[in-house]
């Protein structure tokens, strides 16, 4: 009961901040949350969920910024590093409603600009569908879109919550998918071998209906990728993330592009200096010490 009352607060939130930006002649997109618990299972109460996602063009970053903090939303974080730094490092920003602590995160991208998955965000605003809660009409993906997101996101953190595992089950059982134009954004965005992990590994665990000319695809490499994500599930080891991860993408030129990913600086590692430094190199050298450190705190 209490899940679901926080549901209905956050549904509430949701279409509060989605008619603020339309009044502001900003588009947004909502996904995962209310809008995704009512297109998969029906209703917004029939899945838990944390805060409230929204996907924005970047060029509507700063306006929509300005907007919340006019209507006194606060931001969750405080920024010891310029704003430059802040647009280039961050895919996100969190923002809370101070009357009902409801988190609202507000994407200016899908994934970091360096994480090597060729999926530009604005192809998004082009395929979405509309989502009717409370006789509200919401923004969100289309089907299609929205399965290679949840693959996608659900693989980068190994599906760390089963019930990312679950939305893919849901969302290919109940609807009948145009799997062509998957397979078309698939390619297009070389991310075949993490889709298609995600697919198998929802097989695996939930006996997920696949199309016949996917299963055929199950293959000694894809076996050996599901075992490795439940394995590590199973015995939590941290370690082994990034070496998943990284035989899941198609191509060498991703899988170098991913190790560069992984020691370049993040925006934590900016943020523990408590300044802004013109130096970039100072950043990439506290890099390695800011992973062990992160890494030692895990593993006591």
């Amino acid at each position: 009961m209490d899940i679901a009352k926080q549901n209905m607060l956050m549904t509430s939130e949701l279409i509060k901040v989605m008619k603020l930006l339309e009044e502001n002649d900003i588009e947004a997109i909502a996904f995962k949350g209310p809008t995704l618990c009512q297109l998969v299972y029906d209703d917004v109460i029939s899945r838990q969920y944390v805060d409230i996602d929204l996907l924005i063009k970047e060029d509507y970053f700063d306006n929509t910024v300005t907007i919340l903090k006019k209507f006194d939303y606060q931001e969750k974080f405080e920024y010891s590093i310029g704003k430059k730094k802040i647009e280039k490092l961050l895919s996100d920003h969190t923002f809370i409603n101070p009357n009902n602590n409801i988190p609202i995160e507000i994407h200016n991208k899908l994934f970091s600009s360096d994480f090597p998955i060729n999926l530009n965000s604005d192809i998004f605003f082009k395929n979405t569908t509309n989502i009717l809660i409370n006789n509200n009409s919401i923004n969100s993906f289309s089907k299609e879109y929205l399965l290679v997101y949840l693959c996608l996101h659900g693989s980068k953190h190994l599906f760390s919550r089963i019930s990312w595992i679950l939305d893919i089950h849901k969302l290919i059982n109940k609807y009948d998918l145009d799997w062509e134009l998957i397979d078309n954004i698939i390619q297009k965005s070389d991310s075949k071998i993490i889709v298609y992990s995600s697919l198998f590994l929802s097989r695996y665990l939930l006996n997920t209906k696949l199309p016949e000319n996917i299963k055929n695809k199950y293959n000694d490499k894809y076996k050996k990728i599901v075992k490795l994500i439940i394995e590590n599930k199973k015995n939590m080891d941290e370690d082994k993330f990034s070496i998943i991860n990284l035989i899941m993408f198609d191509t060498v030129k991703q899988k170098i592009f991913y190790i560069f990913y992984l020691f370049k600086p993040s925006f934590l590692d900016y943020q523990s200096l408590n300044k802004d430094y013109n130096s970039e190199l100072l950043y990439y050298i506290i890099r390695p010490f800011n992973i062990l450190s992160r890494f030692f705190k895990k593993s006591k």
